[in-house]
């Protein structure tokens, strides 16, 4: 029991640690616009560090929460949630991933491979998890099922879809996904 309890408490530490190195990075960045850069831009520069130490930390934290989450569903594993939850430790590999290779200069290749991987991922994640869950009860997990399906539309228009503003829903999916992380953080958390 304590170690889930310290598992739960690093992953929505280290989420309140990503949203406010996030949020001040935005601030000191200068010139940086939610409407015309990803977020990985704030990864570069003299105050990079809060944003890639924010994402390194976000991804040391989500493996063991996924990890966690297995053992927590062990008796009511299906293949959709065990698949499901593999992806979210691999997410929290391509996490770390994004923070160790900075957008710019010679690792711009190799972020950005984690980077379109950790979105793709998602799109599949946000379809597993819902689909794991409704076959255990819908009814406990309804809140996380409705915003994993919000998420999945969210994800396919930012990523397929002409037209729409692509740095708006990066942020909305990478928030949306850390509200989510926070949500199942919170059911196991009343589990126990």
């Amino acid at each position: 029991m304590k170690k889930e309890r310290l598992i739960l408490h690093l992953l929505i530490s280290a989420i309140v640690y990503f949203v406010v190195a996030s949020v001040v990075a935005m601030i000191l960045y200068p010139n940086y616009d939610n409407t015309s850069q990803f977020l990985s831009a704030l990864g570069v520069g003299d105050n990079g560090w809060l944003l890639n130490s924010g994402l390194i930390l976000l991804g040391l934290t989500t493996i063991p929460f996924y990890l966690l989450l297995n053992l927590q569903f062990k008796e009511d594993m299906n293949m959709f949630l065990k698949i499901g939850l593999i992806l979210g430790v691999i997410s929290g590999f391509l996490i770390i991933g994004i923070g160790l290779f900075i957008s710019d200069g010679p690792t711009s290749k190799t972020h950005d491979l984690f980077a379109i991987s950790y979105f793709l991922l998602l799109q599949l994640f946000f379809v597993l998890i819902p689909l794991g869950l409704t076959k255990i009860l819908f009814s406990t997990w309804k809140h996380v099922i409705i915003l994993s399906g919000i998420l999945v539309i969210i994800t396919f228009l930012g990523l397929f879809i002409e037209g729409v503003n692509q740095y708006i829903f990066q942020k909305l999916i990478v928030y949306g996904n850390m509200v989510l992380q926070l949500l199942i953080a919170q059911k196991v958390k009343s589990n126990d």
